[in-house]
């Protein structure tokens, strides 16, 4: 190198003179900074995106809201028992036996014949008659007075056929003791297969109200399916005694029908 171009030159140029400068350490040292400022400015540009991505899906993740599925409230409304109502037979006033008709009877007494006022009554005008307080007409084919027809009853035991009978109606009905909507409204749990497959109906159970208020003989008349008609007979077979229902005064044995309305809300 000339001496004059030395001032010129940089450190590379004199450590690599009169050298191969194409390739190898030289062309490596002489674009180092360039090869620096591309490194940092691709790093920068890969945070940057990086960032901006996770910024997206940040906000992708707080857009996706999962909904909980709202609970399922049992909606048990009021149970209207229709319960007919039972025909009186109310008998129609009968009119009195006619009577045979009367004749005062006097008793005979001894008295001066200035003070008798009315003789007493001959066997002839007794004829037919009865004695009586005072004259009446009546029926001379009629009973007497003092005979009354009367229904001969009898004193024996009741017998027990009639006491095993079930009853459909009887004077008093069976009758729950206490407010049955809100029993069944809090002992009923809604089966979770029927909830899972939207069931909804009435369930119709028939059962025997025994003399002493038990539950006996429970069936499903009419079923829904889902669990609920085992639910219905689990909590009806449950139940506290009932008011027994009564014929003639006595307790009987009654078969009593209860809906029991499933609804979702």
């Amino acid at each position: 190198m000339e001496r004059t171009a030395i001032l010129q030159a940089d450190y590379l140029d004199i450590l690599y003179d009169h050298r191969n400068k194409n390739y190898g350490g030289y062309e490596l040292r002489k674009h180092y900074s360039h090869r620096a400022v591309r490194a940092t400015l691709f790093t920068l540009v890969a945070l940057i995106l990086i960032i901006i991505v996770n910024t997206i899906l940040g906000k992708m993740k707080r857009q996706t809201v999962v909904s909980a599925p709202a609970p399922v409230v049992t909606n048990l409304t009021e149970l209207k028992i229709q319960r007919p109502q039972p025909k009186l037979d109310i008998p129609k006033p009968v009119a009195p036996p006619a009577v045979k008709p009367t004749v005062k009877f006097t008793s005979p007494v001894i008295a001066p014949d200035k003070d008798v006022v009315k003789a007493p009554p001959s066997l002839t005008d007794l004829k037919d008659k009865t004695p009586g307080i005072v004259d009446a007409k009546g029926d001379p084919d009629a009973l007497d007075p003092a005979i009354k027809k009367t229904d001969i009853t009898g004193t024996g035991p009741v017998s027990s056929t009639h006491k095993a009978q079930i009853m459909t109606w009887v004077e008093q009905m069976p009758q729950f003791d206490g407010d049955l909507a809100a029993y069944l409204a809090g002992h009923i749990r809604y089966p979770e297969l029927a909830k899972e497959n939207n069931i909804e109906g009435r369930v119709v159970i028939k059962f025997v109200v025994n003399e002493d208020g038990s539950i006996a003989a429970a069936n499903v008349e009419r079923g829904i399916g889902g669990g609920c008609d085992e639910e219905a007979l689990r909590v009806l077979n449950t139940m506290p005694h009932w008011k027994p229902g009564k014929q003639n005064g006595h307790p009987v044995k009654v078969y009593f029908t209860l809906p029991i309305l499933f609804k979702l809300g």
